[in-house]
């Protein structure tokens, strides 16, 4: 699904095959089969199957390359979607013990002993349609990127400060404020704050203490406290949230977006930029739990894909896209 060339997130499907020949085959069917996401693994041991937002998980048991029943317990003890088995005829015994939720749903299919691909592409073609059919009712979700936020917050790390001034190049006059954390040391963020402001008519400031937040501003973390926004007197308010780290880190991006995500009758946009780690991923989606638009950036434009990764996989960000959409999207709030 695309909305005016913003890239939704897409369904993932996982296989797993300890045979070469099938997995080979499934990757060549799904590739020229399937728009989604996927990936192909050969054992299921250590895949850390919790951390994906899987969509449909295909389980191909072999005799021959049995994996070990301990392994597969271990990774299915945390599945959530619709598990699917397919089996050699010799195997009931060990499908007998495979242990799976209560919740989850499993359904197995006995291969035969010759064509076995064949068989699986004809449940892979029976199977993807209703994928399909299941993530779009629960992503139907259509973005009004026309409506004006009142306030944006960017949150950013490992390769942050180019991410940003490619960003602040493109913004122009009439905007709402900008709230910005970056992991830099301290000593560095007053310099970064002069470079921003010679690439910009916008009004960039070192948040320091409780300040108004106002439009056609640019208020960027100090680097000693956290930055949090609250209301006051009917206006929003920077303020200082302590100077505890918080995934390693003061400020954090999480403190940030945890405030900006209680914030009554206020439109608020949450970006989540490059980046070692995963500060801002919980705050990212509870922005998106509270009404308000999540973005992450792509792996391809970030320099470190680790933050809007761990994003990506609780599903907190609603959109995912490069920094050069990104930066024209940010622009076009400019009323």
């Amino acid at each position: 699904m695309k909305h005016n060339g913003v890239n939704i997130m897409k369904p993932l499907i996982i296989f797993i095959s300890p045979n070469a020949t099938t997995r080979s085959l499934a990757q060549e069917f799904l590739r020229e089969n399937w728009t989604g996401e996927f990936k192909v693994f050969s054992t299921i041991k250590n895949k850390s199957l919790d951390k994906m937002k899987i969509h449909l998980l295909l389980i191909d048991l072999s005799a021959r390359f049995l994996m070990d029943i301990s392994d597969l317990n271990s990774e299915l003890s945390c599945v959530k979607e619709e598990v699917h088995f397919f089996y050699d005829n010799d195997l009931s015994d060990y499908c007998l013990r495979i242990k799976i939720p209560k919740s989850v749903n499993l359904k197995t299919y006995c291969k035969p002993k010759d064509e076995q691909f064949d068989f699986i592409r004809t449940k892979f073609n029976e199977l993807i349609p209703l994928v399909k059919h299941k993530f779009s009712l629960q992503h139907e979700e259509v973005f009004d990127l026309k409506r004006i936020p009142d306030l944006i917050a960017i949150g950013a790390s490992t390769g942050g400060p180019d991410a940003l001034v490619k960003i602040i190049k493109e913004l122009n006059y009439n905007l709402p404020p900008i709230l910005i954390v970056l992991h830099m040391a301290p000593n560095f963020i007053e310099g970064f704050c002069r470079r921003l402001q010679s690439l910009t008519s916008l009004h960039v400031i070192e948040f320091q203490e409780d300040q108004a937040i106002r439009k056609n501003s640019i208020l960027v973390a100090s680097g000693k406290y956290h930055m949090t926004v609250h209301t006051k007197g009917g206006e929003l308010h920077a303020m200082e949230g302590g100077a505890g780290k918080v995934h390693g880190h003061c400020p954090s991006v999480d403190i940030l977006f945890n405030s900006i995500s209680e914030l009554k009758e206020c439109y608020v946009v949450g970006v989540l930029l490059t980046g070692m780690g995963k500060d801002g991923a919980q705050g990212l989606l509870k922005i998106k739990n509270s009404g308000g638009l999540t973005i992450a950036q792509d792996e391809v434009s970030s320099a470190i894909y680790g933050m809007p990764k761990e994003a990506k996989e609780i599903d907190a960000a609603q959109i995912i896209m490069d920094l050069e959409k990104l930066c024209r999207l940010l622009g076009s709030f400019s009323n």
